[in-house]
């Protein structure tokens, strides 16, 4: 579950807060926060939140009444956080699919199919040009030939497959009283 956390709010820097080339000020982002909302204030989750978003949040501020939420806007639609596409070139761009970005624990001796389900583990080779863009190379996730996954970080960590990450990257999995704390702003702030 430690790693699901972890990979979640690591998920949350496409989804939420994508990541700048460059570092930018806290002034540059604000025109990507909408107003605070929720109960009490002048607009309300239903103004600012995409409507697939409002019962998950509604029951939650049902509960808490105090809490606060805030929207952020990336710039990428949901599709563009796994483009493809950038396989190709030397950039990683947005893309949350990009070979070694998202990685999930493996240890088949905690349950049969590891720690998720097998097809939370991606067996989609990374494919890119060389450093001259010469020659075409592919970086495999997975051995067809040992029928096993390849380790990318140890002890134990493999390439996550693209359905493990839109789950994990999906706010409304994650409006419960516990876990919606991963989508927590984290930043200073004088509310």
């Amino acid at each position: 579950m430690t790693a699901l956390l972890i990979l979640g709010a690591l998920l949350f820097v496409c989804f939420f807060e994508a990541m700048p080339v460059q570092a930018k000020e806290k002034e540059d982002y604000k025109s990507n926060y909408s107003e605070v909302v929720g109960t009490g204030t002048a607009k309300g989750i239903h103004d600012v939140f995409p409507e697939s978003y409002w019962d998950g949040l509604d029951a939650l501020l049902k509960d808490h009444p105090n809490w606060k939420f805030q929207a952020f806007n990336t710039g990428l639609t949901w599709n563009e956080c796994f483009d493809w596409s950038f396989m190709l070139y030397e950039s990683a761009g947005n893309s949350e699919m990009y070979y070694g970005r998202n990685l999930l624990e493996w240890d088949k001796t905690k349950t049969k199919d590891g720690v998720h389900p097998s097809s939370w583990y991606s067996t989609v080779s990374h494919k890119h040009y060389n450093d001259k863009y010469t020659e075409l190379v592919s970086e495999p996730v997975f051995n067809w030939a040992g029928n096993s996954w390849v380790i990318l970080s140890a002890p134990d960590w493999i390439q996550a497959s693209e359905e493990a990450v839109r789950y994990c990257m999906d706010p409304r999995n994650w409006f419960t009283e516990e876990q919606i704390f991963q989508f927590e702003d984290m930043r200073m702030s004088a509310d």
